[in-house]
């Protein structure tokens, strides 16, 4: 196949990306090594060789995180799917953050996929254990075939991707403290996994609990990001706009740690409170105000 968008893409991108960190004003704390591997379709031969023969430059060193850009220039509806981010904590976190910053304002519409497969280079740094991200626009019809030419390439769609890498990339390099270990419970997640943790609950009758009429699940994989799973009518979260899928992050500007974190500070609130919640991979700031009995 001609391979306008598998993988031609993916290359313009990362050099666009190592441009831009080449004219940083300050050298990142981490060491950014940018990589691009040969024989994938013939069983991901480039990423594994990689892995068993570290080039010269990383002596001593080992990879902390790995990012992938698969398929990254036929972006539809600003969709971009994120592929990786259980295999450590927070990283959903620092992607969301990236995509939130004024340089994204248009925000790419992320879709978070917990399925893990060998079907390209983020699979092998998985294997070894190493924290990993892969941005990917989606499959098309022209998959795999010659029609996979440059003339159906978003190239506008390519930009804020590859801005969204940058962000992100940088974030990791520039935190002093240390990058999550790999999350192994990854292993046995999927789809199916994430439907069920972010599945709204019964809407059922009766008052809300809480004043808030928030109801919320620990996600095991993100402890410090309780999904929103019920939002009771005529409720001060119902008047704010909280939808089931949100995940709530801060609670009065300051970041929480736990689902208890959330309650504790939520019942501490006067009778009014903000909440930050990540929506498709955006923070949308949400004001509650205690209804007047």
């Amino acid at each position: 196949h001609n391979g306008a968008d598998d993988n031609a893409s993916g290359v313009a991108g990362l050099l666009e990306v190592a441009e831009a960190i080449q004219h940083l004003p300050q050298r990142p704390r981490r060491s950014i090594l940018i990589a691009f591997w040969d024989g994938e379709e013939k069983g991901l031969l480039g990423s594994y060789h990689f892995l068993r023969v570290a080039p010269e430059g990383l002596a001593g060193r080992r990879v902390a995180l790995s990012v992938n850009l698969d398929m990254i220039g036929r972006l539809r509806g600003g969709r971009l799917e994120v592929y990786g981010t259980r295999t450590a904590h927070g990283l959903r976190e620092t992607v969301v953050q990236a995509n939130s910053r004024p340089s994204h304002a248009a925000g790419l519409d992320l879709a978070f996929v917990w399925d893990i497969e060998d079907d390209s280079d983020h699979y092998p740094f998985i294997t070894a254990r190493v924290p990993t991200v892969m941005f990917h626009t989606g499959l098309h019809d022209n998959y795999h075939r010659p029609s996979d030419d440059v003339q159906l390439i978003n190239l506008e769609g390519i930009e804020p991707v590859a801005r969204l890498t940058l962000g992100f990339v940088t974030a990791v390099a520039n935190d002093a403290a240390p990058i999550p270990a790999f999350r192994d419970r990854a292993w046995g997640e999927s789809n199916v996994t994430r439907n069920r943790v972010e599945a709204a609950a019964p809407d059922t009758d009766g008052s809300p609990r809480g004043r808030w009429g928030l109801g919320t699940r620990q996600d095991p994989g993100e402890p410090a990001s309780p999904v929103v799973v019920r939002v009771w009518r005529d409720s001060p979260a119902a008047a704010a706009g909280a939808l089931a899928g949100d995940r709530v992050m801060t609670v009065d500007g300051t970041r929480i740690s736990s689902q208890d974190d959330m309650l504790r500070r939520l019942r501490g609130a006067t009778v009014m409170t903000a909440i930050d919640v990540e929506r498709r991979g955006r923070i949308v700031r949400l004001e509650l105000r205690e209804r007047a009995e």
